[in-house]
């Protein structure tokens, strides 16, 4: 018996209903989960290391040349000696020259520190010598160039009006190490483009005597006693960059969230389903009177 259509239209409403709820339920539940998931732990990040800075190159020079003039003595030479003498005695001057060979060097270089290092055998400024500056050494540049073998008083080289950096105090009586401070000098050679001549090393000029340093020359029969040059520098087109250090920052703890318990399907839905449920039974009745 062909079912009339107005009955028929019912029965199948009901079942398609029916499977829509079944597809759509497994998708309803994966939502519901995530939902009670607790949220996502940010984490703020500090800004990024930068290049590593570049590190200034060291170099450690010996002496190509040094000698010292002798005032009472103004044809004298002295290129030989192993001990050279800087300062002033009753009878007159003495002044120590001095050369670095800076072509390890690489011109135009930025120049950051420079140190002339002297090994005294003995220093005889007193402290009691007028003007105060009797203790101190003087490095000034010269501006001419002279000859370790043949150099005298007489033929000594000129030198800068002053000296380039702040002159070095000696320890009265004393036989040490000494550290002059000659960056500027070794800047006006490397960075300006100076012709390098090397310096002289002088006292005040004017104090009374004694203010005489004896220092070995280097000629010294001991490595370490030789005058040194240590200069820090850094290479042309290097800019030192300094390394930017991450900033701690502080993650957000996740917030507590109430876990909802899944249930086996919203209330509405299991409503709806029940109510499509029984007219799906009611019209499996209406069928089975309708076939007897």
């Amino acid at each position: 018996m062909t079912r009339p259509p107005s009955r028929l239209f019912p029965h199948l409403c009901s079942h398609l209903f029916v499977l829509i709820a079944c597809l759509a339920l497994p998708a309803l539940l994966l939502l519901s989960g995530l939902a009670d998931q607790p949220p996502v732990q940010a984490q703020e990040i500090g800004p990024a290391a930068g290049p590593p800075a570049s590190a200034a190159a060291t170099a450690t020079l010996d002496a190509v040349s040094d000698t010292y003039v002798n005032e009472v003595a103004p044809d004298a030479t002295a290129g030989s000696l192993t001990e050279l003498y800087a300062g002033r005695l009753a009878t007159g001057d003495r002044r120590e020259l001095i050369r670095f060979d800076l072509s390890p060097i690489p011109a135009g270089s930025t120049i950051h520190s420079a140190t002339l290092t002297l090994y005294a055998v003995f220093n005889m400024a007193a402290a009691s010598d007028a003007p105060a500056a009797a203790n101190q050494v003087y490095a000034v540049r010269n501006t001419a160039s002279w000859k370790e073998a043949t150099v005298s008083w007489n033929t000594r080289p000129a030198t800068a009006a002053a000296a380039d950096d702040t002159p070095t105090k000696v320890d009265p009586g004393s036989a040490a190490q000494y550290d002059l401070a000659v960056t500027g000098a070794v800047r006006q050679w490397i960075t300006n483009g100076a012709t390098n001549n090397g310096f002289t090393l002088r006292g005040d000029g004017s104090s009374t005597w004694p203010t005489l340093m004896l220092t070995y020359s280097r000629e010294s029969s001991t490595a370490a006693q030789r005058p040194k040059l240590v200069v820090s520098y850094t290479p042309p087109g290097v800019t030192p960059t300094a390394t930017r250090t991450p900033t701690p920052t502080a993650t957000r703890a996740p917030t507590d969230t109430p876990t909802r318990t899944p249930t086996s399907s919203p209330l509405w839905l299991s409503a709806w389903m029940t109510s499509s449920t029984s007219s799906s039974v009611s019209g499996s009745k209406y069928r089975r009177s309708e076939v007897s």
